[in-house]
């Protein structure tokens, strides 16, 4: 299944999913809010391309916060962005 990257980039109008700054269509990078390492490993139910690349489970991200939630979940992405502002 293709990815319609621009629909994912108007999913949240042109903006990053996670830090909200605006991201050209060019510069969006597409991720899995359910990464694809989950889905193959972490996951009992068997899902396939289909459900990894479902629109309920892409989100547009810039490059830096799709780098830095790499394969966590997005309750372990949103905590490290947490200790990282307590941190500040």
């Amino acid at each position: 299944m293709k990815i319609n990257r621009q629909l994912v980039h108007e999913k949240y109008n042109g903006h990053c999913a996670y830090c909200g700054c605006e991201i050209s269509f060019k510069e969006m990078q597409v991720d899995h809010v359910v990464s694809k390492f989950h889905f193959k490993f972490k996951i009992s139910k068997k899902y396939t391309d289909v459900d990894l690349n479902d629109m309920d489970n892409l989100n547009p991200s810039c490059r830096v916060c799709n780098k830095w939630k790499s394969s966590h979940s997005l309750e372990q992405f949103r905590k490290e962005i947490g200790e990282e502002e307590d941190a500040s």
